[in-house]
């Protein structure tokens, strides 16, 4: 199973990131891509991804208690839309990077580059330009809890959440 730790993100965000769809859509028709949207509910912030694993019970055991020992972070998504690689439309989210770490640590995990983010879609095949400046509201939230989500690519649904754990400190 690939598994991924992250922070659900709430309604309004969700509705600030809607707000973009509309101008992203035009520069995909104009680039002649082709986005993935992610739908409202599924978005999330990731603090680290594990990739494939046989067994989840001692992530999630890690990633309790890191977030038991640790209080909620608050984030605060960006006001502008992104590429982060080649494929994936994004709006930059601060203040998870202390969270992140935290779980890092707890899963004996290297250390690993890490840019806040939400990500909005996926695009195919790569655009020539990036994407405008859309305009997205900027929202601050206090997430309640840290996840454990399994990925499955291309399976229905894509993700599948095998914790969700409270923060504690």
């Amino acid at each position: 199973m690939r598994l991924f730790v992250a922070v659900p993100v709430p309604p309004s965000v969700d509705d600030a990131l809607d707000g973009a769809e509309r101008e992203l859509r035009a520069w995909a028709r104009s680039e002649r891509v082709r986005l993935a949207w992610v739908p409202a509910g599924a978005r999330h912030v990731t603090l680290r991804f594990l990739g494939d694993r046989t067994d989840g019970d001692d992530v999630v055991d890690a990633v309790e208690r890191a977030a038991d020992a640790t209080a909620a972070p608050t984030l605060t998504l960006g006001d502008r839309v992104g590429l982060l690689g080649a494929s994936a439309v994004v709006v930059p989210v601060a203040g998870a990077e202390a969270a992140a770490a935290t779980v890092s640590r707890a899963l004996r995990a290297p250390s690993a580059r890490f840019e806040g983010h939400v990500t909005v879609a996926r695009v195919r095949p790569r655009p020539v330009s990036p994407p405008p400046h859309v305009p997205v509201r900027t929202v601050a939230w206090v997430p309640e809890s840290v996840d454990v989500i399994e990925s499955r690519p291309g399976g229905a649904p894509r993700y599948r959440t095998l914790a969700s754990l409270p923060w504690g400190g």
